[in-house]
């Protein structure tokens, strides 16, 4: 072998084919123990869904966006199981509020709900009290909730004019007589 080294007309060193043969040798070695371990994508759906459940809701959108079987844990019903209703400044003010396309196409999944009112600006109350009853009746023809959570109604409520307020309360009303294995609501 030594001699096929010195037979070459251009100089290499001994060094530099060792460097390229072990950087090969180590790109083999982690491609094998990867495809040994498994690809992310092929993570059971127990260990994926207990992944889901740790993060927030826009990390959970992130996550499902990274391959197709973490896109279909995502629309597992434990993932779904806890809904929150908090809508922040940011989609309040766009056209299409995205927790809203969420509450229709998850909701059927829904077993606990949280629902946050925490605005005192005129413009954004009136938004998020339309957005409130668009909530109300998705619920009230998809969902069958055991318990549901009003945060902060209280502070919220006697901000509203009457005729609002009236329809705040209807719709409250409404969707809780449509809840029949609801167990548990509070508010706060």
């Amino acid at each position: 072998m030594g001699g096929c080294l010195s037979t070459l007309k251009d100089p290499i060193s001994i060094s530099s084919l060792t460097d390229k043969g072990l950087t090969k040798t180590i790109e083999s070695n982690e491609k094998e123990e990867c495809e040994k371990q498994g690809k992310w994508s092929e993570l059971p759906s127990l260990p994926l869904e207990k992944i889901y459940s740790f993060l927030r809701r826009e990390d959970q959108v992130r996550m499902s966006l990274v391959c197709r079987s973490w896109s279909e844990g995502y629309g597992s019903p434990s993932v779904w199981k806890t809904f929150g209703f908090y809508l922040t400044e940011s989609q309040l003010s766009l056209d299409a509020c995205p927790v809203m396309k969420f509450a229709q196409k998850y909701s059927s999944m829904f077993r606990h709900v949280e629902i946050e009112s925490t605005y005192t600006h005129d413009c954004l109350r009136k938004i998020w009290c339309r957005h409130f009853v668009e909530f109300l009746k998705i619920l009230t023809t998809k969902a069958q909730l055991t318990s549901v959570k009003f945060l902060y109604f209280a502070n919220f409520l006697w901000r509203l004019d009457k005729p609002t307020y009236n329809n705040i309360c209807r719709e409250i009303v409404d969707f809780l007589a449509s809840q029949r294995h609801l167990k548990r609501v509070e508010f706060y």
